[in-house]
C-alpha cells in the first residue's frame, strides 16, 4: 500500500515551481544548525522538519529531492489510513479508505511540497492507530499486555513526534484526550487503572513537548496569534473552498485556496460532494456499538475544521493545510461506509465497483498534474533574465516574490534584475520620471491579501501606457513602461 501510494506522490514531484513558503524552507534548511534552530523559533516554527531537510541539502539542493520526504510521509499516511480502517472494519474498508486519501488531490499536493504537513499527518496517524487499538479493547488497555503496550507506545510516541514537528499536532492531542473519557467510563471495574495509564501517557507527552513550545513562545515573546495576520478574512467562498479542497477531492490553488476549474464535468464534483459525506456518515453509523471509537473518528474529522471556523469569526485562521490531517479520519469513516455499502454485493460485484471507483478517483486526480496550482515565478524569472537591462527598475506588487525569483534567476543575473527592485509604486513613478525603464510584475507570491488585477491596474494609470504586456503562466503579468518608447503596447505570453 505504501508503494502504491508513493506513485502519484513521486510523479512529477519536481515539476511544479516553488512558492513563497517553500523558499522559507530552503532558506532555513540552508542555514548553519544554530541559525536554523533560531530562525525556526522566531518564526513560530519548530526546527525538527527543517533539520531533516538540512541533512538532505548536504547531498543536493534539487527541489525534487527536498520534496521527497513529504512524498514519503504522505505515502506512509495512506498506508496507516489503510491499516486503521482495516483493523476496524476489514480489508474492504482499508482499501476504500486508502483509495480516498491516496488519490485525494489535496493530499497529493501537500505530498509534493517541501513543507512539514504530511510529516505531522503521518505521525498523528501512528498515534491514531495506537489509540484505535486501545479504545477497541479498553479492558486490555487497562492491563496493558504486550500487544497493548505497543498500542500505548504508538499513541505516545506518535503524539510526541507530531507535536515536536508542528503545532498542528496539538489539536490532535486534545481530541485524543476527549476520546479517552468514554473509553475510561466504559470499564467500571478498571477505571482507576486505565486513568493512571492515561495520566502517565500524558505526562510523558508533556515532558517531551513542553520545552520546545516554551522555547518558541519565549523566542516570539508570546505573540503567537500575530503570526496569523496574513490569513484572508472569512467568506462563504473561502469556507467552501477549504472544505471541498480538503475533504471532497477538489483541486485547489495552493496559494489563493480557491477551487480551480480543470475541465472535469461538474457532475463529477457534485457526485463526490454527496457520496463522500454520505459514506462517512454511514461509516460513523456502523460504529454506533463502539461509542469511544465513533467519537474518536468523528472528532478527528470534524473538531478541528469546526474550531478553526469558529475562531475565524473573530480572527481568520481557516487555512486548508491546518486541517489536512483531519482528512485521514474522514477517509477512514468513508472507507468503513463504502465497505458496508458494498457488503451486499458478491465478490465480482465488489471487484467491479472497486475498479470503477479507482478509475473515477484517478480521472479526478489527473488534472492536478497539469493545473497551474502555483504561480509560475520560474517563467517570470526566465523572462526577466532575458529582458531586464542594467539600471532598469522593477516594481513587484508582492515583494514576497524576491526570494522566489532568487531561486530561479542565475547567480550572475540577480544583481542586474534585482538591483533596483521596489514594492512602492511612488518609487516606480519617480524612476520613470527620471528616464528609467520600469518593469511592473504583478502576481501573488504568498497567501496574504491581494488586490485583483482590475483593482491594481487602475493604480498604474500614472505610469502611462505600457510598451509591452506579457504573461508568465496564467497569473503573473509583466508590463514594461519605457519613457523612450513611442510605439504602442505589444503583448506576448511567457509560456
Amino acid at each position: 500500500m505504501f508503494l502504491l501510494a508513493l506513485i502519484p506522490r513521486l510523479w512529477g514531484i519536481g515539476m511544479k515551481p516553488v512558492w513563497l513558503d517553500e523558499t522559507f524552507t530552503l532558506h532555513r534548511a540552508g542555514l548553519p544548525l544554530a541559525g536554523l534552530v533560531h530562525d525556526s523559533f522566531i518564526n513560530h516554527h519548530l526546527p525538527t522538519y527543517f533539520l531533516l531537510i538540512h541533512g538532505l541539502m548536504a547531498f543536493s539542493p534539487n527541489i525534487g529531492l527536498l520534496r521527497a520526504p513529504s512524498a514519503l510521509f504522505g505515502a506512509l499516511a495512506v498506508a496507516l489510513t489503510w491499516l486503521a480502517a482495516r483493523n476496524i472494519a476489514g480489508r474492504m474498508a482499508g482499501i476504500s479508505a486508502a483509495l480516498i486519501l491516496g488519490l485525494a488531490p489535496s493530499a497529493v499536493a501537500f505530498s509534493q511540497e517541501a513543507r512539514s504537513y504530511t510529516m505531522v499527518m503521518a505521525m498523528i496517524l501512528i498515534a491514531l492507530n495506537g489509540l484505535i487499538l486501545l479504545v477497541s479493547a479498553p479492558r486490555r488497555a487497562a492491563g496493558a499486555p504486550p500487544g497493548q503496550r505497543a498500542a500505548w507506545l504508538a499513541f505516545v510516541m506518535g503524539t510526541i513526534a507530531a507535536m515536536d514537528v508542528l503545532a498542528d499536532g496539538a489539536p490532535w492531542w486534545i481530541i485524543a484526550n476527549v476520546a479517552f473519557v468514554p473509553m475510561i467510563l466504559s470499564v467500571p471495574g478498571q477505571r482507576a487503572a486505565l486513568a493512571w495509564r492515561w495520566l502517565a501517557a500524558n505526562l510523558i507527552i508533556v515532558v517531551c513537548t513542553l520545552p520546545l513550545y516554551v522555547t518558541m513562545d519565549h523566542a516570539v515573546h508570546g505573540h503567537f496569534i500575530h503570526s496569523f495576520g496574513w490569513v484572508p478574512a472569512l467568506d462563504t467562498q473561502r469556507i467552501w473552498s477549504a472544505i471541498a479542497g480538503t475533504f471532497l477531492l477538489r483541486i485547489a490553488d495552493s496559494v489563493s485556496f480557491r477551487l480551480m476549474h480543470v475541465g472535469l464535468p461538474e457532475a463529477l464534483f457534485g457526485f463526490t460532494a454527496i457520496a463522500l459525506p454520505f459514506l462517512a456518515l454511514l461509516g460513523a453509523a456502523r460504529l454506533r456499538g463502539q461509542r469511544a471509537l465513533q467519537i474518536l473518528l468523528l472528532l478527528g474529522c470534524l473538531a478541528l475544521p469546526i474550531a478553526l471556523l469558529l475562531i475565524s469569526i473573530s480572527k481568520p485562521v481557516l487555512v486548508p493545510r491546518y486541517m489536512l490531517w483531519s482528512d485521514a479520519p474522514f477517509a477512514i469513516l468513508a472507507g468503513i461506509g463504502a465497505a458496508y455499502a458494498a457488503s451486499s454485493l458478491g465478490p465480482r460485484g465488489r471487484r467491479a465497483l472497486g475498479v470503477a471507483a479507482s478509475l473515477l478517483l484517478i480521472v479526478n486526480l489527473l488534472p492536478y498534474y497539469s493545473a497551474q496550482t502555483k504561480p509560475r515565478w520560474d517563467l517570470a524569472a526566465k523572462f526577466l533574465d532575458t529582458h531586464v537591462r542594467q539600471n532598469d527598475f522593477v516594481y513587484l506588487t508582492d515583494r514576497g516574490a524576491i526570494p522566489i525569483l532568487e531561486q530561479y534567476l542565475p547567480q550572475g543575473a540577480q544583481g542586474r534584475v534585482l538591483a533596483h527592485v521596489t514594492g512602492n509604486l511612488d518609487h516606480a513613478e519617480a524612476a520613470e520620471a527620471a528616464g528609467q525603464r520600469v518593469w511592473v510584475v504583478s502576481g501573488r507570491a504568498g497567501q496574504g491579501l491581494a488586490k485583483s488585477w482590475q483593482e491594481f491596474a487602475s493604480l498604474l494609470v500614472p505610469l502611462g501606457t505600457p510598451s509591452s504586456f506579457n504573461m508568465a503562466g496564467n497569473r503573473i503579468r509583466i508590463l514594461l513602461y519605457d519613457p523612450a518608447d513611442v510605439v504602442g503596447p505589444t503583448a506576448s505570453n511567457g509560456n
